[in-house]
């Protein structure tokens, strides 16, 4: 009885083990930097880091809440952006 229950354990561990196998395999990390505004707009919708109020697909969408993460992603492209157009930094690659 002892070995069928460590048999058994045995059993399982490997099956783990193969599931995580498998699916660091499957795993592939999606490239969004080619992806137009609408397209972008559209993952960062279905992903719930926009949510939009208003029709669904009509023109009376409006954004009306952005996650945490987002908006400090935001600020700090805006922030690079500044940074880069700063008379200093023109000057300077003159």
């Amino acid at each position: 009885m002892a070995w069928q229950a460590y048999d058994a354990a045995r059993k399982t561990r490997e099956a783990l083990t193969d599931a995580r196998k498998r699916l660091r395999r499957e795993k592939q990390v999606e490239d969004w930097s080619d992806l137009t505004e609408a397209e972008l707009m559209r993952k960062l919708i279905e992903r719930k880091v926009i949510i939009l109020e208003g029709e669904e697909g009509g023109q009376n969408e409006n954004v009306s809440q952005y996650t945490d993460g987002f908006l400090s992603v935001c600020r700090h492209c805006l922030e690079a952006e500044k940074e880069n157009q700063s008379p200093t930094n023109q000057s300077n690659d003159a």
